[in-house]
This record gives C-alpha cells, structure tokens and sequence, in this order.
C-alpha cells in the first residue's frame, strides 16, 4: 500500500506475495520504481525502497478515500544512475 486512501482502494497491487518472493533473494535494499499513481512517495515494503512517481496530469489527495484532486502540480520522476549511485527527484511542472 503507498498510502492513498482512494488509490490504494481502487488500484491495489495484486501480485504482493508473489512480488515478496521475488525480493527474498536480495540481500540488500532494492529500489523500485512505479507510476503514475498520482502521488510522489517513497514506501519502504519488506527490503524493497518503493518510489511512486506522480501523474504528468495531476495528483490526486492522499488522505480522502474518495476521488479528490490535490492541489500539488503534476510531477515527474527524474532517475539519475552513476556508476553505482542511484539518485531520484520528483520535478513538479
């Protein structure tokens, strides 16, 4: 679950167990990148670092378990890898 109420509801990731197996055999973290699901958030799950990237049309409110736009700009997920350093920012537009 990223924490939105509404999406979390009517979008839920179906294949959580089956993606809980697929990790097991890391050791380390695991970064994860997923989107668009209209909010941008970072949700630690099992030793996954789960980065939900936002909409390139608009966000919707986190807190509100029924469609409710938020007043965040819509976003996207710049993913910069170096040599072995990862780095991701949310730009807003």
């Amino acid at each position: 679950p990223s924490g939105s109420l509404f999406m979390d509801a009517q979008y839920p990731f179906k294949s959580s167990e089956a993606f809980a197996e697929v990790l097991q055999i890391y050791n380390d973290i695991v970064p994860v990148f997923c989107g668009h699901y209209h909010i941008a958030k970072t949700v630690m799950w099992k030793n996954a670092s789960v980065l939900v990237t936002p909409s390139t049309c608009f966000e919707i409110d986190p807190f509100r378990s029924e469609f409710t736009l938020e007043q965040a700009p819509p976003g996207l997920r710049v993913i910069d890898i170096t040599d072995d350093i990862l780095q991701s920012s949310v730009l807003r537009t």
